[in-house]
């Protein structure tokens, strides 16, 4: 009757670490195309992509509306000129429903085009321009988020990025939880088999 404990315990592990595996195969990526005006696409500046489906949310105007669809738009916008207290209202003036205001920012004049963070908010300073310099993003991954800058245009370059808080950890999905307790049980199986053949 043990034995057919284990054996059944074995095949649950098993499934687990299928599901696991196959959700993180099935997981897309989360492209977003930012334009001076988003109803013209001759005015699109860059492209923002994150290695998860769903994992951020980009401010499409200024009153503070967020877009998570799957066609996600992104408009420009114009923070001038891009110091620190500047860019702080900013965000703070355009937060998602449900987000505390910020005292301050950290800003990195390094970034390349291939980045991650777990800030709560991003601010993307776009070309040396004094108008549509700017674009915002509120990252939904739960943790870090991988992002890659594709600029389009000649003066869209990356200048800098400025984070603003830290997102709160999520807890892992019950697939993960269901292949983590699978990973134990299989252990544990071995342990029994090695100590029966001793």
């Amino acid at each position: 009757m043990m034995s057919n404990f284990f054996k059944n315990f074995r095949l649950l592990a098993i499934a687990g670490l299928a599901l696991v595996a196959a959700a993180s195969a099935s997981q897309a990526s989360t492209i977003a195309t930012f334009y001076n005006d988003v109803s013209n696409s001759a005015t699109a500046r860059f492209t923002l992509t994150a290695t998860q489906d769903n994992a951020f949310e980009v401010l499409v105007n200024l009153s503070g509306v967020f877009d998570s669809t799957a066609a996600l738009l992104g408009t420009v916008f114009t923070v001038h000129p891009p110091n620190e207290e500047n860019e702080l209202n900013f965000v703070n003036a355009n937060l998602q429903t449900g987000s505390t205001a910020f005292s301050g920012g950290t800003k990195d004049n390094g970034v390349g085009s291939i980045f991650s963070t777990t800030a709560e908010y991003l601010l993307l300073k776009i070309g040396g321009g004094k108008t549509y310099n700017m674009a915002m993003i509120h990252n939904l991954s739960g943790g870090q988020l991988d992002l890659t800058f594709t600029q389009l245009t000649e003066h869209s370059g990356l200048s800098h990025i400025t984070a603003f808080g830290n997102v709160t950890a999520v807890p892992l999905p019950a697939g993960a939880l269901l292949g983590l307790a699978g990973l134990g049980g299989l252990a544990l199986v071995g342990r029994r088999r090695k100590a029966a053949a001793a």
